[in-house]
């Protein structure tokens, strides 16, 4: 039926085979752009790693390091990648009251370490803020991120790119 559509159009001049070509690159510029769903891409400006997501890398990540090493593993990654930067690093179990014994034997159990990096776009230079935690679990420590640009109403697919760029990078660690 489409292929009847089309034959139709051939009044204009162009050859159903071009119209069949420039139909198929239309549809693959969200693709060549690395956006997989255009309806997410055009109204969602946030990702964050979630469990049970489809992808595995847009999934928390484990790792056997203590917080303080991957934060600062983190912080030196950011720092030395185009577009990345470090806003902030904040030892979450320092913003509490740890004045008493009971808070500081509890801080080296319950450790918490927020970062707060952003990452700039190539061409049109958009901000996504890119927040960090790191929970310490048993030896090692759990990583969570969310991704969040500062304008429009979606992301054309960046901010789980972000958080795809950052998971890789902890997995390589």
């Amino acid at each position: 039926m489409a292929v009847l559509q089309l034959s139709n159009l051939n009044h204009l001049g162009l050859p159903t085979a071009w119209w069949l070509a420039s139909a198929v690159k239309i549809d693959q510029i969200p693709v060549m752009f690395g956006i997989k769903n255009l309806q997410r891409g055009l109204t969602v400006n946030f990702a964050s790693l979630e469990p049970a997501d489809e992808d595995p890398q847009l999934r928390p990540v484990n790792l056997p390091q203590l917080p303080e090493i991957i934060a600062d593993r983190i912080e030196s990654w950011a720092s030395d990648r185009k577009g990345w930067s470090v806003v902030s690093s904040q030892n979450a179990s320092d913003s509490r009251a740890a004045s008493s014994q009971a808070a500081s034997s509890q801080q080296a159990t319950d450790q918490e370490i927020q970062i707060h990096l952003t990452r700039t776009t190539r061409l049109f230079r958009f901000v996504d803020d890119i927040r960090v935690t790191l929970n310490r679990e048993g030896q090692g420590t759990r990583i969570d991120a969310t991704s969040q640009s500062r304008l429009g109403k979606g992301d054309l697919g960046q901010n789980p790119r972000n958080l795809k760029e950052f998971t890789q990078m902890l997995r390589g660690l």
